[in-house]
Parts: C-alpha cells; sequence; structure tokens
C-alpha cells in the first residue's frame, strides 16, 4: 500500500518559528523609534475576526469581514524601564528631577571592539535624554581625534547618545584603543503622575522580532495600537520562588489605512 509521508520534516524549514520574541514599542509616528520592552513574559498575539453573513433568499449566503483586529497580551518585568513607561503610558505626566552632574567621565573601548562608522554607545546617558556632551576621543596610537573630522556624535535607533569613529586620514588604524571623555547628568528619579480621565489614549506601535530555522529574522509590526487594559501589579511573598513583580498589559491593535 502506499504512503504519503514526506521524506523530510518539513517542506520548508525556514517557515518554522520556535521559541520566544523580542519586543518593542514606539510613539505611533511616520518613522518609529524603538524602545526594547525588555524582559516580559508569556507573549501572545491573539486575533480578532469578525464576520457577518450576508443572505438572500435565491442564492447561497456571502461571509463578509467587518472587523479584524489583534490583541497583544504579556507580562511586563522590567517595570521601571523609563523610556517604555512614557510610550506605554502616555496619558500620564512624567517629570524628571536631575541628579548631580558628572563631569569628566571616561569610557575605555579596546581594539578589536570598534570599528569605522559603527556605533559606539555611551555607557551613560543624561537623565532628560538631551545630547551628550563629548570632550575628547583619543585613540591609542592616532592620540587627539577631531569632532566631526575623525568622529561625530550620533544616536541609534532607540535614541541613545554614542561616538561613531570615521575612516580619516587621521584615524590609520583599528589596531589601538579608544577612550571617550564626556560629562552628563543623570536623573535622581523621576515621577509618574496619573491623569484625569479625559486624557485621550495615545497611539503606540509595537514590533515582534524572532528568527525562523534558517536563522533570518521576522518582524510582525503592528501600526496602530492602543492599551485595552492593565492588569494588577501583585507583589509576592518573598517565601515563594518566583518573586519578580510582573505587570500584566493588553493593547488592541486595529486597522491602519496609512500601512495598509
Amino acid at each position: 500500500m502506499p504512503t504519503y509521508q514526506r521524506d523530510t520534516t518539513y517542506e520548508n524549514s525556514g517557515d518554522v518559528l520556535r521559541g520566544s520574541a523580542a519586543l518593542s514599542v514606539s510613539p505611533y509616528q511616520a518613522v518609529p523609534s524603538w524602545s526594547a520592552i525588555g524582559g516580559q513574559i508569556g507573549l501572545e498575539l491573539t486575533r480578532d475576526l469578525q464576520t457577518t453573513e450576508e443572505e438572500v433568499d435565491d442564492a447561497q449566503g456571502t461571509l463578509t469581514i467587518y472587523k479584524d483586529e489583534w490583541d497583544i497580551s504579556f507580562n511586563r518585568v522590567e517595570v521601571l524601564t523609563k523610556a517604555v513607561s512614557e510610550i506605554v503610558y502616555g496619558f500620564d505626566t512624567f517629570t524628571d528631577v536631575a541628579g548631580t552632574p558628572v563631569a569628566g567621565a571616561t569610557q575605555d573601548i579596546t581594539s578589536g571592539n570598534w570599528a569605522y562608522n559603527k556605533f559606539i554607545l555611551i555607557e551613560n546617558q543624561n537623565g532628560d535624554g538631551s545630547v551628550i556632551t563629548v570632550n575628547s576621543v583619543t585613540g591609542s596610537v592616532d592620540s587627539t581625534l577631531t569632532v566631526d573630522v575623525d568622529y561625530y556624535v550620533g544616536q541609534n535607533d532607540a535614541g541613545e547618545y554614542g561616538v561613531f569613529i570615521i575612516d580619516s586620514v587621521n584615524v590609520t588604524t583599528l589596531v589601538q584603543d579608544i577612550e571617550i571623555d564626556y560629562d552628563y547628568t543623570p536623573d535622581a528619579y523621576y515621577t509618574q503622575t496619573n491623569n484625569t480621565s479625559t486624557v485621550e489614549m495615545p497611539n503606540l506601535m509595537f514590533r515582534a522580532q524572532m528568527k525562523n530555522d534558517d536563522g533570518k529574522q521576522m518582524e510582525l509590526i503592528f501600526y496602530k495600537c492602543q492599551l485595552s487594559e492593565a492588569g494588577a501589579l501583585s507583589l509576592q511573598s518573598d517565601n515563594v520562588e518566583e518573586r519578580r513583580l510582573q505587570e500584566p498589559l493588553t493593547f488592541r491593535a486595529k486597522a491602519d489605512g496609512t500601512y495598509n
């Protein structure tokens, strides 16, 4: 008797996804500015597809889609990530309270850990998100580099500041250590104030990133989302194994004509 089993487990292993996904959020805007949600548990993407059947007496009925939306649910673990809170709770008011300015902080990047035109994140950012003051960038071989000739200060996709070293005539080799001298002002703390119920709920954008069995990255982007449910913050007993505070969140993603 013939069998119809495949010779391989999958027709195309690249169509298989495994494991978790990295989740990011951005304000709703033409060019997203993604902030990583960080640690989260139980990410679920649930499609809410609703149809209606149109019938007449002398023909077969027809199903028509009248709503196609998604629910994005997860438990946020890194609940104190301010950049994420400011986006998720855009209807609240956040106030930075500046700490003590730090002058002349230094950061060393060893040879082999930097490359031309590759972003070097400055370890300490200003608490208010403003541009970092870079006093100097020095190579162990080429000595003091010149701003906007040998290096420039820029940002990554998350809006963090750092340095890009240019392949200029003055930067003669990659085989050297780099020292960045800079000033910054951290936050001492910040306050989050709940506003009244009349504040309009902001639209957000979500991105889930994962890899297929071929190692290629896949992205799911939900362009127009609103917070629909914020669950209880349940503090745990010190005598249980899982003591992390988890923040349950659910967002409703709706169709967006801008990106259809």
